[in-house]
């Protein structure tokens, strides 16, 4: 159907722009925005006595508690991260890093982002 025909450059554009993300992500990790952060927070964590590098590890950390992410333990090591988290703005500082990079992205391939956009107008036009 003309539908589907449709959704065949639209998945492919899909496909493309997942690959990004992965590198997107990547470049956030490695920001330094992401490094400031990470410190900011395992200072954060330090005062309570953790030494967990970053949030990520703490889950994993707390998983492998006994009880796992619903013992004791892990539930109180989740309001530490949390007040952490919410105390040094982390989310915020990788969302921020995370809009430069994806906006980098975008700007450095300005082809594939138009075939995104005509992948989609295409499907939208096919199920009008």
């Amino acid at each position: 159907s003309t539908a589907a025909l449709a959704l065949a450059p639209l998945q492919a554009a899909q496909q493309q722009l997942n690959r990004a993300a992965v590198g997107i992500e990547a470049t956030v990790a490695a920001s330094d925005a992401a490094r400031t952060a990470a410190a900011a927070w395992a200072a954060c964590m330090a005062s309570s006595g953790d030494t967990f590098a970053n949030p990520d590890a703490a889950v994993a950390a707390a998983d492998s508690m006994a009880g796992g992410l619903a013992g004791h333990d892990a539930l109180l090591l989740a309001i530490r991260d949390y007040t952490c988290q919410r105390s040094t703005h982390y989310a915020e500082a990788l969302q921020v890093a995370r809009d430069e990079a994806n906006t980098a992205w975008m700007v450095a391939h300005p082809d594939l982002v138009a075939q995104a956009k005509t992948a989609i107008a295409s499907v939208v036009a096919a199920a009008g």
